[in-house]
């Protein structure tokens, strides 16, 4: 059965009888506590039900696990306790400043229209602003002013649904770590860009010209990750962890690079370094190819190993012991900085060992005046008329 009921203010909503309520627009007013279980804090005053839409546009608002609605606007206030969006309703963020103190549990939709920020609070036990994202849950960003901010540093986002953004074509930016992704992070428009760090597993989309970029923030890879659609997968975080594996798709192009001692079965056999700073001890069994960035540390290319140097402006801060082949296209340099016991960039050619020199602009610089190259192998040039 139907009926259309008036309300005081003039607002008519269209409401189903259900078994135990008529469906209502209830608005907070806070007027008694800020409890959202207690009745004269609503307008009109009662209890919001899961056939109700819920407005909340300022004050602070405590809810309570078993707080109920079919639609939740939220435009303005700040939110404590622990909100829970079920399994088939919504929740709008809209305004500019929300505040989340409390944890925000979906299993249904959260809709981001927000131009400003949606602020997590999280020091527990006062403050326990972190989102759970549950497995089938969407929560979609539909605007490029939006971003997620942090307050403490230890805020985050634990994302077993899927993490969207639909509209827009700028940056939407996530502060709070990204501490699981057992879902899907899908940029269907725009740049979905991380900046608290936090572990780097799951399912990531970009579709067309969209973007998912690391940005700043630690970030560790755990477990497989994939890469998929047609857009582009950025690091330029601050560090980034590989214990076991690259991961195919990403480009890493800023920020300092760890691998860990079982990366690749304990050495590297297929890595590109495009402008990070390898800072970990590594050895070259297969191929490396370096075009950007900074080798900080110590980097063997074992006997059967190839590193191809390429791009235009290297510098090495570790020594580079060749006892396999390097092959030389850089069109600028590569600059050795040699001041023991912060800087030990030299070179060491092994028996046996080749290294090539096949473009006619590159050559070897270096900084304070003691660098060198330790010859033991051949120092060819192959190619080009020039010197």
């Amino acid at each position: 059965m139907k009926r259309i009921i008036a309300l005081s203010h003039g607002l008519i909503v269209a409401g189903f009888m259900g078994a135990n309520a008529w469906a209502a627009v209830l608005t907070w007013n806070g007027s008694t506590s800020s409890a959202w279980n207690n009745a004269t804090n609503w307008l009109p005053p009662q209890i919001p039900t899961a056939a109700d839409t819920v407005l909340f546009n300022a004050g602070t608002l405590t809810a309570t696990t078993n707080t109920a609605f079919t639609v939740m606007n939220w435009t303005g206030g700040s939110l404590s306790g622990a909100l829970t969006v079920a399994s088939g309703s919504t929740l709008y963020l809209g305004g500019s400043v929300l505040n989340l103190y409390g944890a925000l549990t979906n299993a249904g939709t959260v809709v981001a229209p927000n131009t400003g920020y949606l602020r997590l609070v999280y020091s527990p036990p006062s403050y326990t602003g972190a989102i759970y994202n549950e497995p089938g849950a969407v929560f979609d960003i539909r605007d490029d002013q939006f971003y997620l901010a942090n307050d403490y540093g230890d805020e985050f986002f634990d994302n077993a649904g899927t993490l969207r953004k639909s509209a827009g074509t700028g940056i939407a930016r996530i502060y709070p770590q990204l501490i699981n992704n057992a879902g899907t992070v899908d940029a269907e428009s725009g740049t979905i860009s991380f900046n608290g760090g936090g572990l780097v597993a799951g399912q990531y989309n970009a579709a067309g010209s969209a973007t998912v970029s690391f940005d700043s923030g630690s970030y560790t890879n755990s477990g497989s990750v994939q890469l998929t659609g047609a857009g582009a997968f950025l690091f330029n975080g601050t560090t980034l962890s590989l214990p076991n594996n690259a991961i195919p798709g990403l480009q890493l192009l800023g920020g300092t690079l760890f691998l860990g001692p079982a990366f690749q079965g304990g050495s590297i056999t297929n890595l590109s370094l495009a402008g990070m700073t390898l800072q970990s001890t590594n050895t070259v069994t297969g191929t490396m190819t370096w075009t950007a960035g900074i080798v900080a540390s110590g980097l063997t290319v074992a006997s059967g190993g190839t590193l191809y140097v390429g791009g235009s402006a290297l510098n090495l801060y570790g020594a580079l012991t060749n006892a396999g082949t390097v092959v030389v296209t850089n069109t600028g340099y590569l600059r050795l900085v040699y001041s023991p016991p912060s800087y030990t960039g030299a070179i060491y050619n092994e028996p046996g060992a080749v290294f090539d020199i096949r473009d006619d602009q590159f050559y070897l610089a270096n900084d304070y005046g003691d660098e060198f190259f330790d010859n033991a192998g051949t120092l060819r040039k192959s190619a080009g008329t020039g010197i």
